[in-house]
């Protein structure tokens, strides 16, 4: 994949976790509330293997 296309999708996981983190703190109910720390947690660990293959 080249550089480009990784930077792009950098952008799109950090635009992704900081919705996630504004929906998580909003939201009243227990069961959507874990839904998005869940999807949360996998977005993180996404970007932490997209930044490590940019090197």
């Amino acid at each position: 994949m080249k550089t480009a296309y990784r930077s792009f999708f950098i952008v799109l996981h950090v635009i992704g976790i900081i919705a996630g983190l504004f929906i998580s703190f909003t939201t009243q109910d227990p069961v959507t509330d874990k839904l998005i720390v869940s999807i949360l947690i996998l977005l993180t660990l996404n970007l932490v293997r997209l930044s490590q293959h940019l090197q």
